[in-house]
Order: C-alpha cells, then structure tokens, then sequence
C-alpha cells in the first residue's frame, strides 16, 4: 500500500512539476474565478445584514402589526402587548402612533409638512436602529414630556441647520398645538426620515388626539429574520383582529434590488465557470499533446490504460482543489477589504453601505461547482493520453 502511494506520488509531483510556469496560469486561473464568485457570493449574503437590514430597522421593522380593515387603531393595545410579551421569538416591540402635521419653528417663523411618530423611547430602542443614528443632541427618554426628535433634513430648514435644543410647534390634524424642544437630532441617509420626521412621546401625541390604549401600529423585531414569515402567520393567529405583515410587504422596491442581484450573482458564476474551465481545458490539452514521448514510455514500462486515465484525472484533481484553496484566500481577502471598505450604494434619498459576509453555503455551492468542472474539463485530455500507443508516441513524440 505505502509502495503505490509512493508511487502516485512521485508520478503526481512529476506531471505537476513538470512546467512550474503553466501550472502558476492554471493555478492563478481558477483562484481568480473561485475567488471572484466567492467575494460576489459574499455580497449576496451580506445583503440583509446590509442593504435590506438598514431598511428594515429604519423605514419599517421585521413584522408589522397594524388595524384590520377599515379601523383606524389598534384597541385595547395593552392586551396586545401582553400576548407580544409571551412570544420567545419577539425581542422587541414598539407600538406607534403617526400623524401627518404641520411644524413651525418659532425662530425663522417657517413652516413645514411633517410626519409625527408617537413612540414608547426604551421599547423603540429594542425594535429599530433610530437610537444609533443621532448626530447631535439625545435620544428619548420615558420621562420627558414635551420632547422631540428631528430628522436633520427638517433642522437644514429651520433654526439655521444650528443643532438640537431649541423649541417648535407642532400643528396638528385636529387643530391642536404642541410646544415642544427638539433635544435630538436624527441623521439616517435616508430622506424618507430625514426630511419628514419628528419623533416625540407616544403619550403626549396620543393626548392631542384624547386616545387611550390604542396604537396605530407596532413594529415588532425577532430573533430570526429569516423566520419571519412562520412567525407572523403564527401572530395572526393570536390577533385576529390585527391585521400581521411582514417586511417585503412594505419595501416591494428591496425585492426588486434583491432580484437583480441574484441575476447578476448568476452571470459571475457562469463567467467565472468559463474563466476556470476553458484555460484549464486548453493547457492541459496542450500539454498532453506534447508530452507524447512521456506518455509512450509510461505505456512501454508497462503502464496501462486505465493508470494513464487515472493519472492525468488525478492530476486534474489536485489542480482543481489547489486552484479552489488558492480561490477561497482570494476572496476571503476581498471580503475581509470590502468588511473594512464597504461599497457605497447611493439611489435618490438614500444611501446604503454594502459589505460582504462569510457563510459557508455561500462558500461551499461556487466551490464545489468549479471543482467538478475543473474535472470534467480534464476528461477528454485524460482519455485522449489513455489512447496514445507507445509506437506512434515514439514516432512523433
């Protein structure tokens, strides 16, 4: 046994030794198209983590729970939140209430369309991502009253774009006026946010209104964002009265991107494929037609068919899997740069910064795939040196 290892491998290292040059081409080749599909299935399963992720914790949230049909609130909202409490899965919750209002700022004396969110501060803080985004001033707290946060597009607009802590009015739906003192400023590269909103106590926008224990929806965060399909089906259960959605309902424009991607991830793969398979192909086709006299005096020692077959497969084997290895240290290094450099992706009103992730199914399907092809590619060359006959080697070798 030890005699026929020795002897695979002095045979092995011989063909793969034999032009160190062409085999760095082949080598470099496929760690290139292994390395690329690696580093582009890295984005692809770094996208919720990045592009779809940033959107959902900031425009929206995981599941949404809102009024069924015509209603206009969520009633008897604390037995709601009773039954949100006793899910394992659900990690936080944020019941809101939104209103479409008027704010003057009662320095410049101008006025402005916005959105105001009605928010609980510490359950907010568990749903969304609006806490990490406040460049200047605080967020909220349970306490304050007469409080706000805004969206640093508003604030270019009024006071002079000077900070938080300064005091506007809010005009609301009803006829009803706030004051209330902006302690935050909100920055979210999303102008969605950014120039339309203002964020204050749930109880106080809830009073204007004179509503109690009602919501006009709840954002809700899991422990699993790629369960939450099962998981609001299995809310819808328990709020019949609610009407449960998921995220993809209300960013139908993240599919899209999200489609798009996968048909580009798809070309990568078939260029990569290509790039790997045909060099490979083609050198070792070559090589074997001038390695003739080689493979005559295998066959005159008395080597048969089925050991050149084998040898020049096996050959296609190791190439395949060190080209693979090379491919994986390419791409994890891409991904490793582009973790620490992440790619800018601006579209009007928002800006997302996309880097890749490691996942070993992003990793093993793309490798394994150029690993067979490689294979497969050195076929017709293993056969076509099995079918050599030592005369006709010596002959023209």
């Amino acid at each position: 046994m030890q005699r026929k290892l020795r002897k695979w491998v002095f045979f092995l290292s011989k063909e793969l030794g034999h032009n160190l040059k062409v085999l760095f081409v082949i080598l470099l080749a496929i760690g290139l198209s292994t390395g690329t599909t690696l580093f582009v299935n890295g984005l692809g399963a770094g996208f919720v983590d990045n592009i779809a992720g940033k959107v959902i914790y900031l425009t929206t949230s995981e599941i949404i729970v809102e009024p069924q049909g015509d209603m206009r609130y969520i009633d008897n909202l604390s037995a709601t939140e009773d039954i949100l409490a006793q899910k394992e899965y659900i990690s936080g919750y944020s019941p809101r209430t939104v209103l479409p209002s008027i704010l003057h700022d009662n320095i410049t004396k101008k006025d402005r369309s916005c959105n105001v969110f009605g928010i609980v501060p510490s359950k907010e803080l568990k749903t969304t991502n609006i806490g990490k985004h406040i460049s200047s001033g605080r967020f909220l707290q349970n306490t304050d009253k007469n409080k706000a946060l805004i969206g640093i597009g508003l604030l270019k607009e009024f006071s002079n774009g000077t900070g938080s802590d300064f005091e506007v009015t809010i005009v609301f739906p009803n006829g009803k006026t706030m004051e209330v003192q902006i302690v935050g400023v909100i920055k979210s590269d999303f102008a969605q946010l950014d120039d339309q909103s203002l964020f204050m106590m749930k109880n106080d926008v809830d009073g204007t209104l004179n509503i109690t224990d009602k919501a006009m929806t709840i954002l809700i965060r899991t422990d699993n964002l790629k369960k939450v399909h099962s998981y609001a089906a299995n809310l819808q259960e328990d709020l019949p009265n609610a009407k449960v959605t998921t995220w993809d309902k209300h960013a139908d424009y993240l599919n899209d991107i999200k489609s798009t991607f996968g048909f580009v991830l798809g070309i990568v793969q078939i260029l990569s494929l290509i790039g790997a398979v045909v060099p490979v192909a083609t050198v070792l086709y070559t090589n074997i037609i001038n390695k003739t006299k080689d493979i005559g005096i295998y066959k005159a020692i008395g080597s048969n068919r089925g050991f050149i077959l084998l040898l020049y497969s096996a050959t296609c084997m190791v190439i395949g899997l060190l080209g693979v290895l090379i491919g994986w240290l390419i791409g994890g290094v891409m991904i490793l740069y582009f973790q620490a450099y992440p790619l800018v992706f601006t579209s009007p009103g928002v800006s997302y910064n996309i880097s890749p992730a490691f996942d070993a199914q992003a990793f093993l399907p793309p490798s394994i795939l150029i690993f067979i092809a490689i294979l497969l590619a050195g076929l017709y060359p293993a056969w076509k040196a099995s079918r050599i006959e030592p005369v006709e080697a010596f002959r023209f070798g």
